[in-house]
């Protein structure tokens, strides 16, 4: 269970660092270090006229470390949390880590609404994004943070800020697929959404750069077989999806 004194003091050196922004006003509410990557191209092209926030629930130390160096615990949450600074300053963003429990995240639903709450007052955010109630990918704690923040969102009634869910349309997931099995590397997208559910489209051919470089910084979750994909991925598709949440 993390240590309550520790996630004050967390939480009081981020809004610190909000407060000095003179637009912190995108947040950008995540599980893990990397999950920003379904979203890349966008967080740099919103941090190129707003202050964008990459807020991990979690540091991911109960992941997997693919580089073959079998790092565990907190010595992979401290590589992971090192990538996750790589790839935000790639995109011109601030990534900040509230460390909970990424065995048991479900079990910190409080806890996590309350350090929205704070992050929210402090910064007045015209933007949240999140994901969609499939995570993409189905891991729980994309879905667990994907309901949190709308369940969250849905009480601040008198704000007027969006929500964005990113998704990957089953038009984008075929080409993933695709370019993933001639790579004879099998990657499926395993929750894609019906492309005509989706009503925001942002286009980031130009960000195509700093999505290949945000991505390249994260060698413990991508081998270099899948980074390969991945350029090719983005190159074929220099856009990317959201479902904005009506209230």
């Amino acid at each position: 269970m993390p240590n309550k004194y520790h996630q004050i003091v967390l939480l009081i050196v981020l809004l610190l660092t909000l407060n000095n922004k003179a637009q912190a006003n995108v947040l950008v509410l995540l599980a893990h270090p990397d999950d920003e990557t379904w979203l890349s191209g966008s967080i740099a092209k919103l941090s190129q006229t707003q202050q964008v926030h990459l807020v991990y629930a979690t540091s991911g130390g109960a992941g997997k470390d693919r580089t073959g160096l079998k790092r565990q615990g907190q010595t992979l949450a401290k590589a992971r949390e090192n990538e996750s600074e790589c790839a935000a300053k790639q995109l011109n963003a601030q990534a900040h880590f509230l460390k909970l429990d990424d065995k048991n995240l479900e079990l910190y639903e409080v806890e996590l609404i309350d350090q929205y709450q704070r992050l929210f007052e402090q910064i007045k955010p015209k933007l949240l994004i999140t994901f969609a109630q499939d995570g993409i990918t189905g891991h729980k704690d994309h879905i667990f943070i994907g309901n949190t923040v709308k369940k969250f969102w849905l009480t601040q009634t008198n704000s007027n800020s969006q929500l964005w869910q990113v998704v990957v349309s089953e038009t984008r997931a075929t080409i993933a697929q695709q370019i993933a099995t001639q790579a004879n590397y099998p990657q499926p997208i395993r929750k894609p959404v019906a492309t005509d559910s989706i009503n925001l489209t942002i286009k980031v051919r130009e960000q195509h750069q700093p999505r290949v470089t945000a991505f390249a910084c994260y060698p413990s979750q991508f081998p270099q077989g899948l980074q390969q994909i991945w350029q090719i991925f983005v190159a074929k598709t220099p856009y990317e999806e959201f479902i904005q949440v009506s209230r």
